[in-house]
């Protein structure tokens, strides 16, 4: 899920960064792997979600701001309907990236 519809639709055509254009146009092309700019859509969709946001250092300590990851959490959660994996990669010095925030945002 990416809120960025333009970058949706070029990974949906198989096209991707770094040289992945023929693996990431074979799964495509198959139907399991899929890019949406809707959370429902992206919660109805699979069992396995990967959230990738920007986590920007927060001004007033050594830390990154997790509020982007937290509110991708929260607006996917409504929409699973199912046991469903949640992966984030974020990484914030001294803390485990996702304590305390996206246990809350699925219950």
């Amino acid at each position: 899920m990416d809120s960025d519809i333009t970058k949706v639709h070029t990974l949906n055509s198989g096209k991707a960064p770094r040289d992945l254009d023929y693996l990431l146009a074979k799964h495509t092309a198959s139907g399991r792997l899929r890019f949406t700019a809707s959370y429902g859509e992206a919660a109805d969709f699979t069992d396995l979600h990967f959230i990738g946001v920007g986590t920007p250092n927060q001004t007033s300590a050594d830390a990154h701001d997790l509020i982007h990851l937290a509110d991708a959490a929260r607006r996917l959660a409504p929409g699973l309907t199912r046991p469903a994996a949640i992966a984030a990669q974020v990484h914030r010095p001294g803390r485990h990236p996702t304590q305390g925030l996206l246990d809350p945002a699925l219950v």
